[in-house]
């Protein structure tokens, strides 16, 4: 529940908003931003926005818990009513049944005090014995002090805090001051040897003395003096004191019960009286909130930034909450302007009122103020315009409308022109008639519609907003921007100037947009950061444009050619409601309006005051709907996983602000940043990663990261021993398969080298065989042939002759055979001998003329199969017969080329060659020639011989 301090708002806990119970006895906000809070019921951590309540059954030592403490390790401490000690460490609670150290208390009865000094001892203060200190070190030893030698009977330990050097100090009853350390006593001195020295109040935070009439505190930082005593009513009633970090005293009065003095201009005010009805332990966060923990009433936030004395001295004599106008006067004075006819004036000397009502009605809001070059001041309302000039030191005199003008067109702006001030009414234009004597009077007849505010820029042109949006007359001509720009369709509620370059729009719904020559060049909304977009007021001071919404107030600032939103402000800062009027600048203080009353901030702290950012707190870590310890590094199988983490950061200010931002390495380069509380990461792949999370508010920087380690492991397929044992296995068998390889190679060149054996000797057994048995046969029969010729040459001498014949060709046929049978004979080196012994042959035969070009170097060592000899030759063979036959030739010839992968032949007659070349093709000896080219995937072609003659050119591919 939000509720009000004499116009200071505040915050108000009970049961209904998760607070265990109405009983809250102290508070302490943790390292990690959370606030404890401890009720007789159990103990409760507030994150800003809810409560989370433990007791007993989740491992508290005791439900009635009266003190907290957070030690050097993050522990926080638990001081029990009955004496049964705990502490929270890590997300869990520890007790005497899960912690040794706490095993060994055996109190029975309350434990009222824990401190922990420099040398980082913790100090225990029992209930009931207390003389008598347990003590526990950094390494969580317990030992126990006893003051009982330094004590009288009837004294006792009273308090317990840190002197400047933060060594403990206690307090006794009969004011002795004894300073330890660990288990020694380092010194003791008497308080009332010390004249007009009293203790008169004391808590953990400090101990406050009675010094000739002045209130002093010591405490870590020092001794310092404040106000005086006869300040405070009925002294002797107070029941502790509490100073906040900006200064102010906050006392506990067991009849006034809470007084608050506010420190101004290093003074300090009357006290304030603050919740009268209400007493209780005072605590303060970081965020500048102060905390009453009532015994009765629960737990109350009230936020330090809203106790301006101004604010509150301002609000104690205002007329009227409901506050609609103000303006800063160039004579250093204040005005605002209310809902019911009345504006007030106000500066440090005095605060006076004015009644600008013309008729009865109750609801005649003051819409707007501005003042003339004369320093006269005008107000435009509901019923017409006023105008007030000061005759004296406090008078005024008042000077309005006519009634009658007024009530046919409600009032909604001034506007000045030349320093005089213009009146715009929602049907016309008008004003008093020494301010409107050089004004334009037929603008009025330019537009007749309805008007939501007017401007004139310095060119004069006069801007409207109107019910279709904005219009512009210039020069006698009106312009409807509206229909240029969809955007101008748009209600505006103000129109300022800014660097005399730029048109600043406060619109009723579009938030705030920025002209230059008629065009839209920006526009600020929610998405842009704006508080809200209905804009009521503009404000510039220092080239800052402020901002009245309704969800607060923002300044923005034009840099490098754009506008940005640089600060919001809301209630979590101070302001009395979200919902502005209008606001002004003054003294370093800004002053916003609101229909529950002014509020007054600190300018300098609300630009510049920076706080310290708590980490991000991870509350839930999801993996595949499994929760894990975000703390851990978190090691997963392969597969799909779906990653669910949430997290908060305790904002006890409730301040809107808060922003996220996250990444997760390696896998984003750049921070994403959101106001999501939670993140879902889907198809993750396999890898080692870290999810960082970083908080900030407006006014702070961003904390430091919290960490989620993670590590997906990949397939067994991807992981580094699968790999190297896949590496070893197709190694393995490459080998294996490489040595099969082999071996069946070597087996194979074997079997080959056997079967080439076998068919070289089987080719040279044949060719033997023939030459022995058939070529003797043959010889035989031509020598006999001849013996019968010579000895009987008739009757059958053309028959021997023809016998003869047959028998020497057969004998070179056989030979042919036998030459291409002769495994020797197996390469080019070899081909070349038996071609140029064939042509030598053949000129000699036929009285020829004979051509051999061969380069014998170049055809060694190449290896030619007995086929492809033998159908070279009888390529060679068919050319020259044709050649026999048909060319009439005197000359034949044979060029052999080795080229690189084959052997080129060139064949030549200079017989009378072909006329036609088509014909060739007819021939059987060609088409022979052409099968046996083929056959040895060769290629050839003919062509005429110069000068005469025909040639034969083929090519036969070879493997050297």
């Amino acid at each position: 529940m939000i509720g009000q301090i004499k116009n200071v708002n505040y915050f108000h806990y009970t049961t209904s908003h998760g607070l265990p119970s109405q009983t809250v006895y102290n508070a302490l906000e943790d390292r990690n931003g959370f606030l404890w809070i401890c009720t007789d019921v159990g103990v409760s951590r507030f994150d800003g926005v809810r409560f989370t309540n433990f007791t007993t059954e989740d491992g508290l030592g005791e439900n009635e818990i009266l003190e907290l403490h957070e030690d050097h390790k993050g522990r926080i401490w638990f001081m029990p009513f009955y004496g049964k000690l705990s502490y929270w460490k890590n997300d869990s609670f520890f007790n005497s049944k899960n912690s040794s150290l706490l095993n060994k208390f055996k109190t029975n009865n309350g434990l009222s005090h824990i401190k922990e000094d420099k040398y980082k001892y913790n100090y225990i203060i029992s209930e009931s014995d207390r003389k008598t200190i347990s003590i526990i070190d950094s390494n969580d030893n317990l030992s126990i002090l006893s003051l009982e030698p330094y004590l009288a009977k009837d004294d006792w330990i009273a308090a317990a805090n840190l002197n400047s050097d933060l060594e403990m100090i206690f307090h006794t009853k009969n004011q002795l001051k004894i300073i330890v350390r660990g288990t020694s006593i380092l010194q003791q001195t008497s308080l009332l040897t010390k004249k007009n020295i009293q203790i008169i109040a004391t808590n953990l935070r400090g101990i406050f003395y009675n010094k000739n009439g002045k209130l002093i505190k010591e405490d870590s930082s020092g001794t310092s003096e404040f106000l005086a005593l006869n300040s405070i009513p009925d002294i002797h009633l107070l029941t502790s004191i509490n100073i906040d970090r900006h200064q102010n005293i906050w006392v506990a009065h067991s009849r006034l019960n809470t007084l608050l003095f506010l420190k101004q201009n290093s003074k300090y005010s009357s006290y304030i009286h603050i919740l009268p009805n209400i007493q209780g332990n005072i605590c303060f966060d970081r965020q500048s909130n102060v905390w009453l923990c009532s015994s009765t009433h629960g737990l109350i936030k009230i936020p330090i930034e809203g106790l301006i004395p101004n604010q509150l001295q301002l609000n104690g004599n205002l007329l009227n909450e409901n506050i609609i106008s103000s303006y800063k006067h160039s004579d250093g004075s204040n005005w605002i302007g209310y809902t019911n006819g009345f504006a007030t004036r106000f500066n440090n000397l005095e605060i006076k009122h004015f009644d600008l009502n013309m008729g009865t009605r109750n609801y005649n809001r003051v819409l707007d103020i501005n003042e003339d070059s004369e320093g006269r001041t005008y107000f435009i309302l509901d019923e017409g315009g006023c105008r007030l000039t000061k005759s004296g030191n406090s008078l005024f005199k008042k000077e309005f409308f006519s009634k009658s003008l007024a009530n046919h067109s409600p009032g909604k702006g001034l506007f000045k022109k030349d320093n005089n001030v213009i009146f715009g009414f929602s049907h016309y234009i008008t004003g008093f008639p020494d301010q409107i004597k050089n004004f334009d009077a037929s603008l009025n007849s330019k537009f007749k519609g309805r008007r939501f505010s007017h401007f004139l820029d310095p060119n004069n042109y006069l801007y409207l907003s109107t019910i279709d949006g904005v219009i512009k007359i210039k020069n006698d001509t009106l312009f409807p921007l509206f229909k240029y720009n969809h955007n101008l369709s748009c209600r505006v509620n103000k129109f300022i100037l800014f660097q005399n370059d730029f048109i600043v729009l406060a619109t009723h719904g579009d938030g705030i947009i920025i002209l230059k020559n008629d065009s839209i060049i920006q526009k600020l909304t929610t998405k842009e950061g704006l508080t809200g977009n209905i804009c009521r007021h503009l404000y510039i001071y220092n080239d800052t444009i402020w901002a009245g919404t309704n969800g607060g107030v923002s300044a923005i600032a034009y840099n490098n050619g754009s506008f940005k939103n640089i600060l919001n402000l809301n209630t979590s800062d101070g302001l009395l409601s979200n919902d502005i009027s209008s606001l002004f600048i003054d003294d370093q203080k800004l002053f916003v309006t609101s229909s529950i009353g002014i509020s007054v901030i600190n300018y300098n702290k609300s630009t510049a005051s920076i706080i310290s950012q708590p980490k991000v707190i991870f509350q839930s870590f999801l993996i595949n709907g499994i929760n894990y310890h975000p703390k851990n590094n978190t090691i997963l199988k392969q597969g799909t996983h779906n990653i669910k983490v949430s997290y908060i950061t305790p904002n006890l200010s409730q301040d809107n602000s808060l922003l996220y931002r996250y990444k997760l390495e390696p896998q984003d380069k750049e921070w994403t940043e959101t106001r999501l509380t939670s993140l879902e990461f889907t198809h993750v792949n396999a890898g080692d990663y870290q999810l960082l999370v970083q908080s900030k508010f407006k006014n702070s920087d961003w904390s430091n990261s919290s960490v989620i380690s993670l590590s997906i492991l990949p397939p067994f397929y991807s992981s580094w021993w699968f790999r190297i044992l896949s590496i070893i296995i197709i190694g393995g068998l490459i080998a294996l398969l490489s040595r099969y390889y082999t071996k069946r190679k070597y087996a194979t060149a074997l079997q080959l080298a056997l079967t080439n054996s076998a068919i070289q000797n089987e080719r040279n057994r044949i060719s033997t065989d023939i030459h022995d048995d058939i070529g003797s046969e043959l010889t035989n029969i031509v020598i006999l042939t001849r013996l019968i010729k010579s000895s009987n040459p008739q009757p059958h001498s053309d028959f021997l002759h023809k016998l003869e014949s047959t028998a020497n060709e057969l004998i070179n046929k056989m030979n042919e055979v036998i030459w291409a049978l002769n495994p020797a004979n197996d390469n080019v080196e070899n081909l070349s001998a038996y071609l140029h012994h064939y042509l030598n042959s053949l000129i000699e035969f036929n009285k020829l003329e004979g051509d051999f070009d061969i380069d014998e170097k170049s055809l060694k060592n190449i290896p030619l199969s007995a086929d492809l000899r033998r159908n070279i030759f009888l390529i060679i063979k068919e050319f020259f017969n044709n050649t026999l036959k048909h060319s009439n030739a005197t000359k034949i010839g044979i060029k052999i080329e080795a080229m690189p992968q084959s052997l080129r032949f060139i064949l030549f007659d200079n017989g009378i060659g072909l006329i036609d070349m088509d014909s060739i093709t007819k021939g059987n000896g060609v088409s022979n020639i052409k099968k046996r080219v083929l056959h040895s995937n060769g290629e050839f072609k003919f062509e005429n011989n110069s000068p005469s003659g025909l040639k034969l050119i083929f090519t036969i591919p070879i493997q050297k």
